[in-house]
């Protein structure tokens, strides 16, 4: 056993560069079968892309942080935008949902109810009708609304009499059985139909009656303004359209030309003519209303105008001109913001031209001297196609705007919060700035319950992605907060069930390591009240999989046996229990018991329950478990008894993945005992064996680490011939990238910088979104510092990387102090002790001293911060500033870093009096 910590100590001795693939934990989706040997003598392993077929490995339902999350995401930006007035832009949001695999019945419906609003908004009633028509479900009171919203639509723009009839009549069969109680958000369509049906009866007082409680129910001002304009067209159109009509108005027209009566017929005659079909005429008339009428008639002129635009199209020229002249010059502000939403509609929001060009009208209406009195629509468009375009400093400055320049308003408030946390979200993440502006949302008072619980979902989320970004503790308990606000409020968000908050919930609990919290919620039958057995028992796995990973694996077994009587849960669930039970037994040593356990697993996989599962994954298992039944004995020394279930695995199942990694888990025992050339030799006879094994590349790699492991001048030239033959022959970019990065080490161990440095640049040129590229770049920097006595340009392209990498914030904090630290002792080396001085210092702020200036440290940065400290130290020192050295020694104790007992006895020497100690 103490071999067996000596060679573990020697792997996590050489500098990990590779991707970790033997991490017992069900998240990563690694093999729940390499046990203890595994990770004892392969801290670093090559891209294990076989892990995936391990049993239980699938990641379909891993803990995952996003089951649905950016579902939400999108309704609260379509929503927003929806709001807004912007349902171009809504439409697109809720179509892009609709077209998810991912979403269920209740998410789609949702969806197409949001884009029949989209089209509502824009005036397209055929479109409402087709889709309403289409639509499954049921029809309910939402269907009945907006079908009856479609006929209105319908009716308004129909050229027959029989037609308009037939669509009125329709809406008003459907107006019957609804009331405004069953509409909290679109009560203002309600009483606007009701205000059509009255006015077309004759009822004038009961139409304005249901017009001024529509305007009052309106949920915004885009809304309010559309109720007004239709109030108005709906006017214009209320006479039967006939040719003795267009005679009539076009006989006023003429008489009372340039007079009100005149221009109040040509826009009659205008609705009328295309009523008739006849569109060419109307814009015509309309235009030469324009160009002729005389100034002072400002009412009548946005009138024309918008007219015009609506009739023309915000697609046309025509109709777009009308519109930026309305907009720009306009008086009434409800025909403005028609005029505002009809050109955004009309901008392809997926187009970079068109989108442009209506980012420009806002920036001039924006930047005139005299305030736009849409200002605050125009802030929120133009940060809206910002945002859509990806410029977020333009989204969220102009969303700040809207906050700060109208403080008072909290009419745009919601838009502009959720814009600045889409943003955060988006742009380099910025998880709990967004956490904040949901928070801020949530706490207005006009945002619905289940509305909190969308943005509270959301909420989680941002936390529980931070936690997994910084590894923080306080943001997963923050995230679990939100997610209990959920279940405590009794209302789900649209497509997120119970158990997915409640599975989030326990997740965000164990990765704050509040354990024992997770146990309480999971033994808690009213926190369970909702959730599917399905969400239950995967939340129990990823409690029981970390109880394992803490050493409380006892407790893991107890509450997986405990779960055996539940009914009603998958054979696959069950069957990971059950395998979760003899891993343990393995790694506690247990051999007995775990050949047990084994024996358990294979009795259910070929009783009733494993009916259920797959051929392939009962073979799966099958040979998995012979595998386990061979490192028992492996672990005990009983190589006799682990040859025999070796031979047995090999022979009943010869090209299982089982087999295939059977001899490197062998192989890591014959390493672990110091039997290093045994270890080669087997793990190059399985390579020439089976070479199209997919962990082939892994046994080159780890022969590779091997016979670097051997140390000498040949055994490094050997590993490099492994590492060479690995990339030549498994051409995958992950495997060539870990075979050619390893490579560079042993470059680098060999003296040979300039060959390291050509494979660097070759790997920072072939690969340049690999996540590992900052470890080439660090390393190419470092390579540069080694020629630097030699070849003196080359330190200034290490300077340069250097300083590069301690700069970027969106990098690990611990490369970015490694970073500063090498750059420092660079500087040191050239001579330069006031510029290394510099560095120390700022390496010191940024990670020290500044609580804000980084996220929490990891495994290395400690000791590279330790290191530039240390430095500053000596420099300090030896120009005399001993207080100030004192101090720096002095804050390495003070915050737990690496050498406190080199830097506690360094200040006892500053502080010794002259003469003392020797």
């Amino acid at each position: 056993m103490r071999r067996l910590r000596a060679a573990t100590a020697v792997f996590r001795a050489l500098r990990v560069h590779a991707v970790r693939a033997c991490v017992v934990v069900w998240v990563a989706g690694a093999p729940v079968w390499g046990g203890l040997a595994a990770r004892a003598w392969a801290q670093e392993s090559a891209p294990a892309t076989a892990a995936a077929s391990a049993p239980f490995s699938s990641t379909s339902t891993v803990a995952e942080a996003s089951r649905g999350h950016d579902i939400v995401w999108q309704f609260e930006l379509a929503d927003s935008a929806m709001r807004g007035g912007y349902h171009s832009l809504a439409e697109r949001l809720y179509q892009e949902i609709l077209e998810r695999k991912d979403a269920d019945d209740a998410v789609r419906r949702r969806a197409a109810l949001g884009r029949i609003d989209a089209w509502i908004a824009q005036g397209r009633g055929a479109d409402v009708a087709l889709a309403l028509e289409a639509m499954g479900g049921g029809r309910d009171e939402a269907w009945r609304l907006r079908r009856a919203v479609a006929h209105f639509l319908i009716g308004m723009s129909t050229r027959t009499p029989a037609e308009e009839q037939r669509e009125f009549a329709g809406m008003g069969e459907l107006l019957r059985d609804l009331h405004p109680e069953m509409f909290p958000r679109d009560a203002g369509w309600l009483f606007f139909l009701r205000g059509m049906a009255a006015l077309r009866a004759g009822n004038n007082g009961e139409a304005e009656q249901n017009f001024v409680r529509a305007e009052a129910a309106a949920i915004s001002e885009a809304e309010r303004s559309m109720f007004r304009v239709a109030n108005w067209q709906a006017g214009l159109a209320a006479s039967e359209p006939t040719e003795d009509l267009v005679a009539k108005l076009q006989e006023t027209a003429e008489r009372y030309a340039g007079r009100q009566l005149g221009l109040l017929s040509t826009l009659q005659l205008a609705v009328v003519r295309d009523r008739m079909g006849n569109k060419s005429r109307a814009v015509a008339e309309l235009k030469r209303q324009r160009e002729t009428m005389p100034a002072t008639e400002v009412e009548l002129r946005d009138q024309t105008l918008l007219l015009l635009g609506l009739i023309a199209g915000a697609s046309s020229e025509d109709g777009r001109q009308a519109l930026r002249e309305l907009l720009e010059r306009g008086q009434n502000i409800d025909f403005q913001r028609v005029a505002l939403m009809r050109l955004a509609a009309a901008a392809r929001v997926d187009s970079a031209g068109s989108s442009a060009d209506l980012r420009r009208l806002l920036s001039t209406l924006l930047d005139r001297p005299a305030p736009h009195p849409l200002t605050e629509d125009l802030l929120f468009f133009r940060a809206e196609l910002a945002l859509r375009a990806r410029a977020f400093e333009e989204a969220e400055n102009d969303a700040r705007a809207v906050l700060s320049r109208f403080p008072g308003s909290s009419r745009m408030r919601r838009e502009a919060l959720s814009i600045l946390a889409s943003s955060s979200w988006q742009r380099p993440p910025r998880y709990r700035t967004a956490a904040d502006y949901l928070a801020q949302i949530q706490a207005l008072p006009e945002v619905s319950v289940a509305d909190k619980a969308q943005l509270a979902l959301l909420q989680g989320e941002c936390y529980f992605r931070a936690g997994r970004q910084d590894n923080t503790v306080e943001d997963y308990r923050n995230a679990a907060e939100a997610y209990a606000a959920i279940q405590a409020g009794g209302v789900m968000p649209t497509g997120v069930s119970p158990g997915v908050v409640f599975f989030q919930r326990v997740l965000a609990l164990i990765n704050a390591r509040a354990l024992d919290a997770a146990v309480r919620l999971l033994d808690d039958p009213a926190a369970r009240a909702g959730v599917d057995v399905e969400s239950w028992w995967q939340s129990e796995w990823n409690l029981a999989r970390e109880l394992q990973l803490l050493g409380r694996g006892a407790e893991a077994v107890a509450r997986a046996d405990a779960m055996g009587p539940v009914v009603g849960v998958p054979a696959e669930l069950r069957l990971r229990f059950l395998w979760l039970a003899a891993q343990v037994s393995l790694e506690s040593g247990r051999r007995d018991e775990t050949t047990a356990r084994v024996d358990r697993v294979r009795e259910f996989v070929q009783g009733p329950q494993g009916a259920e599962l797959s051929a392939e994954r009962r073979a799966e298992v099958m040979s998995n478990g012979l595998l386990v039944a061979a490192e028992a004995p492996l672990r005990a020394g009983d190589r006799d008894g682990a040859r025999a279930a070796l031979e047995r695995l090999r022979t009943e199942f010869p090209t299982s993945l089982a087999a295939d990694y059977s001899y490197i888990v062998e192989a890591g025992f014959l390493a672990a005992e110091n039997r290093l050339v045994e270890a080669m030799q087997q793990l190059l006879r399985f390579v020439d064996a089976r070479p199209g094994s997919r962990y082939a590349p892994e046994a080159l790699y780890q022969a590779a680490l091997l016979s670097i492991q051997r140390g000498q001048k040949e055994h490094l030239d050997e590993a490099n011939r492994l590492l060479e033959q690995m990339a030549q022959e498994y051409g995958e970019d992950n495997y060539v990238f870990q075979a050619r990065l390893k490579q560079a080490e042993v470059k680098l161990s060999l003296g040979a910088f300039s060959d390291a440095e050509a494979i660097y640049r070759d790997l920072e040129d072939k690969f340049p979104n690999h996540a590992d590229r900052p470890i080439v770049q660090i390393s190419l920097a470092g390579a540069f510092m080694a020629q630097a006595t030699v070849e003196p340009a080359k330190f200034d392209g290490a300077v340069s990387r250097f300083e590069r990498l301690m700069a970027n914030e969106s990098l690990p904090v611990d490369l970015r102090a490694e970073a500063g630290a090498r750059l420092a002792e660079g500087w040191q080396a050239q001579g330069n002790t006031a510029r290394a001085a510099e560095i120390c210092w700022e390496v010191y702020h940024r990670f020290v001293e500044d609580p804000n200036a980084a996220s929490p440290l990891g495994a290395t940065g400690p000791s590279w911060i330790s290191r530039a400290i240390f430095l500053l130290g000596d420099i300090e020192e030896r120009d005399g500033r001993f207080e100030n050295a004192r101090r720096l020694y002095q804050s390495v104790i003070d915050h737990g870093l690496p050498g406190e007992k080199i830097a506690d006895a360094k200040i006892k020497r500053i502080s010794a009096p002259v003469g003392v100690g020797g």
